[in-house]
């Protein structure tokens, strides 16, 4: 089963070091594990094999650790993967006390909290299918995992920002970075040749989900979606059968929001929900 309560969140430490350490063994890249590229036409994986995945890789690298952090409500255990460099992972305890004493603690003086920051790294939460019918995060998930860590760069991507109305008792700094982040991603989407990219639209920021469960919290946080057709098989979309609904965009065409409008084409569709915090 591949779904929202059966997944593997991936925490990746920002700041990174890419070094090429490991326990001594070759990491299987994903293809090869599955035996088809995650991604494929008609080619699914489940949990189970997506879990033993995870633990190849946090066996074969000192720059994965892989934890248990509970049970989903049909008994399956839920894992976390956190992804950085080796010092940071070796260090994961003492990060996380200080990113919960800059987000705690209002008696911290400015010293304190000048030299936490120095000291401290960025933590991006990767929730992975939000939905259990949105499989194409999951079924990224080795991918992203293998991909940061034989990555020589350290070039990470996020989602675009959403359209109004947002939740007004939010500090004008999480707003500005859910777009300057947004805003990048769009950028290199654009200039990767990707087609039909939008921000500013359709989704809000006012509701819960994105507010309750980071935004409030003053942690900035992302929500991508991406069109959903019959899981992983692929069919042909006429470029008159494309249409927009829902605030933000008026037509299907060219626009500040939609800089690049896919033209329509024979396209495999995965239903996605993607957030990070």
């Amino acid at each position: 089963m591949i779904g929202s309560y059966v997944r593997v969140i991936l925490c990746i430490l920002l700041s990174l070091v890419y070094t090429t350490g490991s326990k001594g063994q070759l990491i299987q890249a994903p293809e090869d594990f599955f035996g088809f590229k995650p991604g494929s036409d008609r080619k699914l994986f489940d949990y189970e094999q997506l879990i033993d995945y995870m633990k190849l890789l946090d066996k074969g690298s000192l720059r994965l650790l892989l934890k248990e952090i509970g049970t989903s409500p049909e008994g399956r255990p839920m894992y976390i993967a956190f992804i950085s460099s080796e010092e940071n992972i070796r260090n994961l305890d003492s990060l996380r006390e200080i990113n919960q004493q800059l987000a705690m603690n209002p008696d911290l003086t400015p010293s304190q909290r000048n030299e936490m920051v120095r000291e401290g790294k960025v933590f991006v939460l990767a929730t992975l299918s939000m939905h259990s019918t949105e499989v194409g995060p999951s079924q990224a998930a080795p991918l992203i995992a293998y991909g940061l860590l034989t990555a020589t760069h350290p070039d990470t991507y996020f989602v675009p920002p959403p359209h109004d109305p947002i939740a007004e008792n939010v500090d004008a700094g999480v707003w500005n970075w859910i777009g300057i982040f947004g805003s990048n991603m769009m950028k290199d989407m654009t200039q990767a040749g990707q087609k039909g990219v939008s921000q500013h639209y359709l989704f809000d920021d006012y509701w819960p989900g994105s507010t309750e469960t980071c935004i409030w919290k003053n942690v900035i946080g992302f929500l991508t979606e991406a069109a959903g057709v019959q899981t992983a098989t692929p069919i042909y979309v006429e470029e008159n059968e494309l249409d927009v609904i829902g605030k933000g965009l008026g037509d299907y065409k060219k626009s500040v929001n939609m800089p690049a409008p896919w033209p329509g084409s024979l396209t495999c569709c995965w239903n996605t929900g993607f957030q990070s915090f």
